[in-house]
C-alpha cells in the first residue's frame, strides 16, 4: 500500500489500492484503537501498530466488505 510518508508519484504497477494481507492487522488494530477509547493500557507494539497503519493510510475500523468477493475490476 502506499506509504504516505515515503511520497512519491502513484505507480499502480506497485502500490496496491486493495491489499487483503492487512486485514489481520486491521482487526488487531480496531482491539487496541477500542483500549485506547476506553482508557484501557495498551502495549508499546500495539501504539505502533495502529502508528504504521496511519502512516499507510489505514483505519483501524473492521470493513464487513473485507471479505466480499471481487469481481472483475473490483466490482461486487
Amino acid at each position: 500500500m502506499y506509504h504516505s510518508k515515503e511520497c512519491g508519484p502513484y505507480n499502480p504497477e506497485v502500490d496496491n489500492l486493495r491489499n487483503v494481507s492487512v486485514v489481520p492487522q486491521i482487526q488487531e488494530a480496531q482491539e487496541t484503537f477500542l483500549k485506547y477509547l476506553s482508557g484501557k493500557r495498551y502495549a508499546a507494539d500495539e501504539m505502533n501498530l495502529l502508528e504504521d497503519l496511519q502512516e499507510r493510510c489505514y483505519h483501524p475500523i473492521y470493513n464487513p466488505f473485507f471479505k466480499a468477493h471481487f469481481g472483475d475490476d473490483n466490482h461486487l
